[in-house]
């Protein structure tokens, strides 16, 4: 019977069979460089806390971790902006030879609601059952298959009103074929022991000698993808247009930095004075300016369509917000200013429960 792995041992093959899963998980959802930062925060506080490693498979629990990692990550990314950094609005990328049926599922999966679109990519793109995604999003297994059933249904729905060519397909071949990470390759073995000597306060992590892999496509933007300009020209012109005779909004954004640019912790209480709060769809960017299309209202009155103007002066808090066609953001405003320093962005099922909370509050 052979002797069981202890001390680092243990903790190097623990690495080696989360390393290259965890990795995957995050070069789907974030740039490659905060992938690599995170990856390693993960791995060390993996070895932190290796005596909580439950039984079973050990990768649900570790992109669990890795998911906290990421979220902590992204909230200091915000908080780190210079004086004078200015808001910024970004064309989707150029995408080239890219086939019509990939446009469309990805086009599909930006359009279903974020909470569900990431259960379906736990299941599609990490390979998670019921009880593995649980694990990952802290939820019970009834929520998660409640939740993925459902956005299994809408995802083929919204392919079908694409009109793909074969719209019986199942749902996680689909989606197998828009994997941001199908070609990234395992960690080199250098890597891996760089990593793991990093976590466990082993000698300092060495750069790899041979040249490292870059992504075969620019398609991810924060876990859901962007639209070519021609596609989304094409595939986003019907619901720009929209319904004649539907209200409109119009707010403006502050360029970052000034004097004052201090963010408070954001939280419910925060949050909850904001005059109007709700969620939009980027329809369209032009200059400085942003034109959404309004999902969801949580408080105040709102048009159907919002306009977001950046305007000249800076703000008193911070943090800027990237706008990005197809994606959907949360946005709080007092007056005709959006609040920025994390109480507005992009929807994530973490700001869409303090969105619930805080408005729930009044």
């Amino acid at each position: 019977m052979p002797t069981p792995l202890a001390g680092p041992e243990r903790f190097a093959a623990l690495a080696a069979a989360i390393a290259d899963p965890v990795r995957r998980y995050l070069w789907r959802r974030t740039d490659e460089a905060q992938a690599d930062d995170v990856l390693a925060s993960t791995l060390g506080v993996l070895h932190r806390r290796w005596d909580d490693l439950p039984d079973g498979d050990p990768v649900p629990w570790a992109i669990g971790v890795a998911r906290l990692q990421l979220q902590t990550a992204r909230r200091v990314q915000r908080r780190q902006v210079l004086l004078a950094q200015r808001v910024g609005v970004v064309d989707p990328p150029q995408v080239h030879d890219e086939e019509a049926s990939d446009v469309a599922a990805r086009l599909a999966l930006a359009r279903v609601r974020e909470a569900d679109a990431e259960l379906l990519r736990l299941w599609a793109w990490e390979g998670l059952d019921i009880r593995g995604i649980a694990v990952v999003q802290a939820e019970s297994a009834e929520s998660v298959a409640m939740r993925l059933d459902r956005g299994r249904t809408e995802f083929a729905e919204l392919l079908a009103g694409q009109e793909r060519s074969s719209s019986t397909e199942d749902p996680r071949s689909v989606l197998h074929t828009i994997d941001p990470a199908a070609t990234l390759p395992p960690l080199a073995p250098v890597e891996l022991a760089a990593h793991i000597a990093a976590a466990t306060g082993g000698p300092g992590r060495q750069e790899p000698s041979t040249s490292v892999y870059r992504r075969r496509s620019p398609w991810l933007t924060v876990g859901v993808g962007a639209l070519s300009t021609a596609a989304a020209a094409s595939l986003l012109l019907p619901f720009a247009l929209g319904i004649g005779g539907t209200s409109s909004t119009s707010f403006q954004l502050y360029s970052t930095g000034g004097p004052g640019a201090v963010c408070s912790p954001v939280t419910a209480e925060a949050l909850s004075p904001a005059q109007v709060a709700f969620r939009a769809e980027v329809r369209g960017i032009d200059g400085a300016v942003v034109t959404l299309h309004v999902l969801d209202r949580y408080a105040g009155e709102v048009g159907d369509t919002v306009t977001l103007t950046q305007a000249a002066e800076s703000a008193v808090d911070g943090a800027p917000i990237t706008f990005e066609n197809g994606v959907d953001y949360l946005l709080a405003a007092d007056g005709d200013t959006i609040l920025t320093c994390g109480l507005s962005g992009p929807s994530s099922p973490e700001l869409t429960a303090l969105y619930r909370e805080a408005f729930a509050l009044r």
